[in-house]
């Protein structure tokens, strides 16, 4: 065989070694992603379900308030189970803030971890056309 039949081989197998490499680094890059985003969703499951508890002592103080006298009405105090399960706290503007900023950080996440999945979908495109014109033999 001819050196230039080896030297295109050589490239080809050096091509190929290099697209599983940023393959690999892809998937873990993705892997970092989805871990992240997993957990931002755990910590708003948690922060939506003490807002869920807010609500309903909100609206059982309110419903207590209209069954009273019409004296003159303290204001209701927000509150929600505190982080470790033992009574409960008012809810204030930092964990208004709080619940925000996560909310963000999550849909930045989810942002991130769509465009990482845009990324490989056009990696694996790339992927298929070089299996595809190896196997047909064509220019490389």
């Amino acid at each position: 065989m001819s050196d230039s039949v080896h030297e295109g081989g050589g490239a080809a197998r050096a091509a190929a070694h290099e697209l599983e490499s940023l393959v690999g680094r892809l998937s873990e890059e993705m892997a970092a992603f989805r871990r992240r985003a997993l957990a931002a969703e755990a910590r708003l499951k948690v922060l939506e379900s003490e807002l869920e508890d807010a609500r309903a002592a909100v609206a059982a103080a309110e419903a207590r308030q209209a069954e009273g006298p019409n004296e003159e009405r303290a204001p209701i105090a927000v509150v929600a189970a505190s982080a470790d399960g033992g009574g409960t706290s008012p809810v204030g503007a930092d964990e208004r803030a709080r619940l925000a900023a996560l909310q963000q950080e999550n849909d930045e996440l989810r942002a991130r971890l769509d465009g990482a999945a845009g990324r490989t979908r056009q990696m694996l495109e790339r992927l298929r056309f070089l299996r595809q014109q190896h196997s047909l033999g064509g220019p490389r």
